[in-house]
């Protein structure tokens, strides 16, 4: 503290009942921008009484406001750490630091507080080793205000930033996914190359500070879950608590609270914003619900747009197979409209599949389309029988319509299924597949970017 000015060491020191108004307002512009981050509510509340006096408008004094805003811009994340400062009665048990990852070419970040500088070289490090951020690409930790770390309190900001490593990893991996943070949604952990997520100290301080902060949900390591939902009960914080994944690869670690911090685009919003949205969200459940919500009346327009000729747009009958989600099922139905259409799916397992079948017909319903749930009683191990049950499917779809305009979409299911579905399917129908590009580091398709493959059987059968 050597550097740290006498006058502003004595402030720092008194109880708020021994400052004066006035001695309230010189700690805090003493402190610059670091003032409502780093003092108590009750001292910014005084020197906003002394600012009122003198004049000052409410508009002049926002920047005392308690709690501050954290920031939500892409880039923006947050580490909320514990300040060893026991001597100094004006600051709070743990500070929060609002931060923002920019990617582009190394810059000097000397700034940065000592402790802050080293874990965010430790997340950089970690999430290149794990292929999750490209080797080439540059990333940069900054303060989310300027001047944070250059007024004279900036040496109060120094400390041990080790637990905010899960916070800043989760921040560079929605900056790096085009995504934004929710503020009310936190985290603390330390990382261990060996065994992933580590437990942290300082859990009753933090939890404190993130009600105060009005936090939903709090992520803790999982060793560290038992107590923190005891000081939640024993405190009565209104604190959702949730614990991080035991995992030595960072972004299964850290998966549901990635899910749950980042901010859910709307379906006016940009497709690379609902795409991004869409590659963040960890539960199923809610993925597919957003994927019909925002995404596939939109991504249904742009396949239709790529299947030509025009003529294989529409068709009067669809089937198509649900397999582990029903996302695809929907669509097809928004891309070739039929009149009438038949959902698929294994008997064999059924109590995986036929409540997904009911959804997506329920789902269907309400789009006005005319749908049907039948199951299969044969599998993919006996080709022959698969091939007779998959033309009855067609003749109980068709009924004396044999030559109405068919689909079939083959995408889900094996490919020994493709191969029967083209035997099967009458010479005037059509198959469809749609391929799309797969994030493996996150494990799925992404939208919008669907490329459909219609092949006439006709024309197949022709050329085999």
């Amino acid at each position: 503290m050597g550097d740290l000015r006498q006058s502003l060491k004595r402030l720092l020191s008194r109880s708020v009942d021994e400052l004066s108004p006035d001695q309230a307002m010189e700690l805090a512009v003493q402190l610059g921008k670091g003032a409502r981050w780093l003092l108590k509510p009750e001292y910014l509340e005084k020197a906003k009484t002394a600012a009122r006096s003198m004049g000052y408008s409410e508009g002049q004094i926002r920047g005392w406001q308690v709690p501050p805003s954290l920031p939500d811009a892409p880039g923006a994340c947050w580490v909320v750490a514990v300040t060893q400062q026991p001597d100094f009665k004006a600051l709070r048990e743990a500070v929060v630091v609002p931060l923002r990852w920019e990617e582009g070419s190394c810059q000097d970040d000397s700034q940065l507080p000592e402790g802050l500088r080293k874990t965010a070289q430790s997340v950089i490090q970690a999430l290149k080793l794990s292929g999750e951020i490209k080797e080439d690409q540059q990333w940069n930790l900054v303060p989310a205000e300027e001047r944070l770390f250059t007024d004279p309190g900036r040496i109060l900001f120094e400390g041990n930033y080790a637990s905010g490593w899960v916070s800043l990893a989760a921040g560079l991996l929605l900056a790096a996914g085009n995504g934004r943070p929710r503020p009310d949604v936190w985290a603390t952990g330390c990382w261990d190359f060996e065994t992933g997520v580590a437990a942290v100290d300082g859990l009753e301080e933090k939890l404190k500070t993130a009600a105060e902060y009005k936090v939903r949900r709090f992520f803790v390591p999982a060793s560290c879950l038992k107590k923190a939902r005891q000081i939640v009960d024993q405190l009565r914080l209104p604190l959702q608590i949730e614990s991080l994944a035991d995992s030595i690869k960072p972004r299964a670690a850290l998966a549901q609270y990635l899910s749950s911090l980042a901010v859910r685009a709307g379906r006016d919003d940009s497709q690379e914003a609902r795409t991004a949205t869409y590659m963040f969200i960890n539960d199923q459940q809610e993925l597919t619900e957003y994927y019909l919500d925002c995404i596939v009346e939109d991504s249904a327009d742009k396949v239709r747009q790529k299947i030509d000729p025009p003529e294989f747009r529409k068709c009067r009958y669809l089937i198509t197979t649900v397999s582990d989600s029903y996302e695809i099922v929907c669509l097809s139905h928004l891309v070739f409209r039929p009149e009438s259409s038949l959902i698929v799916f294994t008997q064999s397992k059924a109590d995986r599949y036929q409540p997904l079948a009911e959804k997506a017909k329920e789902w269907l319903k309400g789009k006005n389309f005319d749908v049907q749930v039948r199951p299969l009683k044969s599998d993919s191990s006996r080709p022959l029988e698969l091939v007779s049950e998959y033309q009855a499917c067609v003749q109980e779809l068709l009924g004396q319509d044999r030559d109405g305009p068919l689909v079939i979409d083959i995408t889900p299911g094996t490919k020994l299924m493709s191969v029967a579905w083209a035997y099967a399917a009458p010479r005037t129908a059509r198959l469809v597949y749609y391929e799309s590009e797969f994030d493996a580091a996150k494990r799925k398709p992404k939208p919008f970017s669907e490329k459909p493959s219609v092949i006439s059987v006709q024309e197949l059968l022709r050329n085999t």
